[in-house]
Formats: C-alpha cells, sequence, structure tokens
C-alpha cells in the first residue's frame, strides 16, 4: 500500500507540489507509527484495563484484542471509500508519451528540439496538449533521444520492467542509494536504545526503559510536525541532490554528539543536547527517506513507478536487514575496547570503543553523500515524457 500511494501522489501532482504531495504520504506513515501502537496499547485487553466498562461476560473480554482489530479493520474501510471517491480512474486517462506519434520522416517538418520544447510547454502550462501541438516525430528521431529503448540490443531481459530499471542510471543509483540511506537510518534507530541501555561503567548513559521511551516519545511528534512543514520548503528552496547532501553532512556531523553528551554533568544541560541531538537526527533520517522517495519517482518512467518503487523499498530493506546485525555486533565488540574497564583484556582504546558504532555510520552518511554524485540531475525534477 506504501508504494502504490507513492506512485499515485506523483501521477495526480506536478513539480511545484510533487515535493508536498511526498511529504503528506512521508508524514502520514510516521503517524500510523505513532497512532498504531498507541490504539493497541490503550484497547488490547480492555476487560483488564478497563473493567468498569467491558463486564467479564463481554465479547471484548472474552476476545481481548478483538477491539483494536475492528479499529484497524474501520480503518481499512474508511480507506477503500476515500479511494474509490477521491482516486481518479487511470484507465481513463491517456499517458502523456501517447501524445508522440510515430510517423514517416518525409512529411517532417520541425526538427527533434523544436517538437520536445512545444510538447514540454503544453504539458506544462495546460498538461494536455493543445490540437495544434499534436507533434509527430519519426522513427529516426525516437532512435536520436537519450538513453531510448531503442537504441539498446531488444532483448527480453532488457524489454522487461526490471530491466528497464536496472539499464535506466537514474532509477537504479537512486534505488541504490535507497538501500545505503536505510543503513544509516536503521542503523541509528537500533544503535540510540543500545547506546542508551548502556551501564555507565562503559560510558553509556544507563537509562530504565521508561527513560529510553521518554526520550524517543518526546522526538516522535516533535519529527513529525517538522515532516509536514519543513520537508517540501527545504527541497524546493535547494533542490533533492542539494538537499539530500546537506541532510547527510548534518547526520554525520551530530551522530558523534549523542555519545560526547555523556560528559556533560549538568543533567538539565546533558537532557537539552542529548535530546536536540536525538530530534534533529530523527528527522534527518525521515528527511533523506523523503528525499530519496521523490528523486525515485522523478527518476522513473511514468508507467515504472510502480515498480520502481517496490525495487527501491526491496532494496531498502536489504540494507535495514544488513544494518542491525552489522551495527550491533560493531557496537558489542566496542564496548571490549573501552580502556578504563579491568575485565577488557587488550582493549584498542579511541577510536575503536563506544563511539566506533557512531563513527561507522557517520561514514556511512559520507558515502551516501558521494553517491549523490553519481545521480543525473533530471533526479530534480519529474519525468513528463517517458523515455
Amino acid at each position: 500500500m506504501v508504494v502504490i500511494g507513492k506512485a499515485l501522489i506523483f501521477e495526480v501532482t506536478d513539480d511545484t507540489n510533487s515535493s508536498l504531495g511526498m511529504a503528506f504520504v512521508v508524514g502520514g506513515f510516521s503517524l500510523g507509527l505513532i497512532v498504531g501502537p498507541a490504539v493497541g496499547g490503550f484497547l488490547a485487553f480492555p476487560g483488564e484495563l478497563y473493567p468498569e466498562t467491558f463486564s467479564p461476560d463481554s465479547i471484548f473480554s472474552k476476545f481481548s484484542i478483538l477491539l483494536p482489530n475492528l479499529v484497524v479493520m474501520l480503518g481499512y474501510i474508511l480507506a477503500i471509500i476515500s479511494a474509490i471517491i477521491y482516486i481518479p480512474n487511470d484507465t481513463k486517462s491517456k499517458p502523456l508519451a501517447d501524445y508522440i506519434k510515430l510517423d514517416d520522416e518525409k512529411s517532417n517538418k520541425k526538427s527533434y528540439h523544436e517538437k520536445t520544447f512545444l510538447l514540454q510547454t503544453s504539458i506544462r502550462k495546460e498538461n494536455t496538449p493543445p490540437a495544434s501541438y499534436q507533434i509527430q516525430i519519426t522513427k529516426s528521431e525516437i532512435q536520436q533521444l537519450p538513453n531510448s529503448r531503442n537504441t539498446r540490443k531488444v532483448n527480453r531481459f532488457k524489454d522487461s520492467n526490471f530491466g528497464k530499471i536496472i539499464f535506466d542510471k537514474g532509477s537504479f543509483r537512486a534505488c541504490i542509494l535507497y538501500a545505503l540511506n536505510s543503513f544509516v537510518g536503521i542503523g541509528f534507530d537500533e544503535l540510540y536504545p543500545l547506546y542508551a541501555a548502556t551501564s555507565k561503567d562503559y560510558d553509556g548513559f544507563g537509562f530504565t526503559t521508561s527513560e529510553i521511551g521518554t526520550s524517543l516519545m518526546i522526538a516522535a511528534p516533535v519529527v513529525l510536525v517538522l515532516q509536514f512543514t519543513v520537508m517540501s520548503r527545504i527541497t524546493q528552496y535547494f533542490g533533492l541532490r542539494r538537499a539530500f547532501m546537506y541532510c547527510c553532512l548534518a547526520t554525520t556531523i551530530l551522530l558523534p554528539i549523542i555519545p560526547l553528551s555523556y560528559y556533560i554533568a549538568h543533567k538539565s544541560l546533558f537532557w537539552f543536547v542529548m535530546l536536540s541531538a536525538l530530534v534533529i537526527l530523527r528527522f534527518l533520517v525521515a528527511f533523506g527517506s523523503f528525499i530519496i522517495n521523490v528523486m525515485l519517482n522523478n527518476a522513473a518512467d511514468p508507467e515504472l513507478r510502480g515498480f520502481v518503487n517496490g525495487f527501491g523499498m526491496t532494496l531498502s530493506t536489504i540494507g535495514r536487514t544488513l544494518s542491525v546485525p552489522i551495527v550491533g555486533s560493531i557496537f558489542g565488540w566496542s564496548l571490549t575496547n573501552v580502556k578504563h574497564m579491568t575485565d577488557n583484556v587488550s582493549p584498542l582504546g579511541f577510536p575503536f570503543n563506544q563511539y566506533l558504532a557512531f563513527f561507522v555510520l557517520a561514514l556511512s552518511a559520507i558515502l551516501n553523500i558521494l553517491f549523490v554524485y553519481l545521480l543525473p540531475e533530471s533526479v530534480d525534477q519529474k519525468s513528463i515524457v517517458s523515455k
């Protein structure tokens, strides 16, 4: 459903509001991650939590998790009704690529560049080409299009949806960047509670589970508000690629601040610095994912947006899956290198102590910055003509 939502939002938006539309998709998903567990926590086992309302003989007391499941089902029903009412029927609309018609070279009167300009101008102004702009392009001109399928060898693999993505530099590289960014994001989400729960003997925070939950609960609503209000404005001001590079650069700088805040003696100042870094880092993780999703849709052929989003999320899942054991193992090994612990045999000390996992994630963020330079400029703007 998330894949379909990302593809749909780009079908009904243009360059002026596609970033804002994606911000609502990402923000809505984040809101669901907050509201969903809350619904389960407050409504599961109602007979035990609210005995004055639900008697022991009631159906909700006998089936303890029926009530939250009914709420979830109601949400799906409302989603289906909203989809029927508000989502346009795409089978009735013609793709933009249909406006290009093949014709014999002898009847051609305009150059390819003239025709491309007229087509793009008419689509941007009215989103439907007027009769005077029903352009005819010859087969030889189609072969001149950059990255055109006609210039490649026609075979079964390259003509498949998967092959089209692999041989499209923009789409495939954006998918790889999605995996690299997910490695950093999930790595931090895994590392923070591990470090926060680590004993102060190992220079960790020594937080209880309630303190960890409180810090994350404070960060979540702040990040949610920033997602709806700030994300699209930043990308419109800087552009997608530059905004992503600044995002990764800020992530690289802020990651070491989390463990360094341990050395702040004043408790109130410690919480302020630590929570500020936590909120900004969680926002940057969500912001990076948001930018990549916009770039992914910009790079994709209109008819392949759903497939590209699915492939990108698959690579993202691989990055997430690898991140958890790698970051966890590095952090566990790094604790054996804390020098003032007498139980550690031949500890290596800095930078292989408790800071190591944070440094690894910071280097991964730098790798994301370098990889952005491999992306074509076309990912900054929405595709208007099928490749």
